[in-house]
């Protein structure tokens, strides 16, 4: 492997604060919280624009963490360079502005936790992966109302108990999947399914309307939206776009190929034949199925396909090594 990746991340860290302030104009934002955040992008009606800001400059910013991350978990020589904690240093805070916890929403915020657990996890085994699971599943049940809270502390003035910040999450709209369900459902008997309409302009969601004219709105919003919700921000989770573009039948069929995939690259993991960037692709993936399970499937998707163009190149250019060159294991 190249020492030179370590520059590689220095580089995309602050490059993905550079390409934020141009891009918005508007560094400070940055920092901004959730509500400032969405009221300034218009999240309620085009989500497509936070994936366009998770694509150019949070995903980077993530990668480029993952990769030192990797790095002083596998103990490679490049970690015991002198210079290592300088990058570190430089790419540490660069990362953390680029992902703040009070501008980015919740599930990506525990994608970046979950991945960088993950990275941590895949070297280790007993006891220290069953303490992961606990963690996880309290991080779902307690840290995800509280991160709700939270998310919006600064421009709320109330006082907030313990049972306003965690007990009352569970009695509001924060656990919408089922309901958003049923919902698909209903619009499907009305208006029948997109046929692939929706998963097409999840794909294309960097193509804009003018060139697209016929983009679809994300799934949860196009739902509300038609079934005349008074709120369109909702969430649409990977069942709901597979029912919605294909019945039954097409959920069946995605989530087999879904269970394929998933379970050959851990095979690969479990047989320590994974590379190490191919470890930081599964540890993001693990924590992006946050996102993809809850939706919606172009944010989704904006989030996942620069980091595996970001994965390509790095294995090409600083690790020598393909990934097609590991298929023999899998």
């Amino acid at each position: 492997m190249s020492p030179y990746v370590i520059y590689f991340c220095v580089a995309i860290s602050t490059g993905s604060i550079v390409a934020f302030s141009i891009i918005v104009g508007n560094p400070f934002l940055l920092v901004a919280d959730r509500s400032e955040f969405a009221d300034y992008f218009d999240l309620d009606s085009s989500p497509a624009s936070f994936a366009m800001i998770s694509m150019l400059t949070r995903v980077p910013a993530l990668m480029a963490l993952a990769i030192l991350a990797t790095l002083l978990v596998t103990k490679s020589k490049i970690s015991s360079a002198p210079i290592f904690p300088a990058i570190m240093l430089i790419t540490l805070p660069f990362s953390i502005l680029a992902n703040f916890p009070t501008a980015v929403p919740r599930f990506w915020l525990g994608s970046i936790i979950f991945c960088l657990a993950l990275i941590y996890m895949i070297e280790r085994d007993g006891i220290i992966r069953k303490l992961y699971s606990a963690a996880v599943l309290f991080s779902l049940l307690v840290a995800f109302p509280f991160a709700g809270i939270l998310r919006n502390y600064f421009s709320d003035d109330r006082v907030h108990s313990f049972r306003t910040l965690v007990l009352d999450g569970y009695s509001n709209g924060q656990y919408d999947i089922f309901m958003m369900l049923l919902a698909v459902v209903r619009y499907v008997n009305v208006f029948g399914y997109t046929n692939g309409n929706q998963i097409l302009g999840s794909v294309l969601f960097w193509v804009p309307r003018s060139i697209y004219g016929g983009k679809p709105y994300g799934t949860g919003y196009m739902v509300a939206q038609a079934l005349q919700f008074d709120f369109y921000n909702l969430a649409s989770p990977l069942l709901s776009e597979m029912y919605i573009d294909f019945g039954i039948v097409g959920v069946a069929i995605s989530f087999v190929l879904f269970g394929f995939v998933i379970t050959k690259q851990e095979r690969l993991v479990s047989l320590g034949k994974a590379t190490e960037i191919r470890k930081i692709v599964l540890a993001f993936v693990g924590g992006w199925m946050v996102i993809l399970q809850r939706g919606s499937m172009n944010v989704a998707i904006a989030n996942l396909v620069p980091l595996l163009i970001l994965a390509w190149f790095v294995s090409v250019y600083f690790y020598g090594q393909k990934w097609r060159s590991e298929r023999k294991y899998v």
